[in-house]
């Protein structure tokens, strides 16, 4: 799968820390539809910086490798309006299972799970009700 997190390249490994990254982990919590007002407000987004420097650093060493199959159902879901994956990519979870595979659509940008938690949690508790009738 390609990276949708270009902004991780403009980071080198032993910058992630300096101050002068801040301006690119602004841009891409924007890209990712997070409010302005959580941006900009000073005492919540240096609350948020030392989860998100460590989050950039997991993105940036983490090394994908070929493996067998999950040997067990899954359901990939994803946000309608989504700007950061498309349904194709989110679909491309089918290769990770060699059960069966489910694609939902929830209504919502990539962070859907926080713009409609009542639809996603009825299709969670719909695929976990199915699950156990099988």
């Amino acid at each position: 799968m390609v990276n949708p997190f270009k902004f991780l390249d403009a980071i080198n490994d032993n910058e992630v820390y300096a101050d002068k990254n801040i301006i690119n982990i602004k841009n891409h919590l924007r890209e990712l539809e997070i409010p302005e007002s959580v941006i900009e407000n000073d005492d919540v987004f240096n609350e948020m910086l030392p989860s998100l420097r460590a989050d950039i650093l997991l993105g940036k060493n983490y090394k994908y490798y070929e493996d067998a199959p999950l040997n067990c159902p899954l359901t990939a879901f994803a946000g309608s309006d989504d700007s950061i994956f498309t349904p194709d990519q989110v679909k491309g979870w089918k290769e990770h299972t060699a059960s069966t595979f489910t694609f939902k659509m929830v209504k919502g940008g990539h962070l859907f799970c926080r713009d409609n938690k009542e639809e996603l949690l009825s299709l969670v508790a719909d695929e976990l009700e199915e699950s156990v009738l099988i």
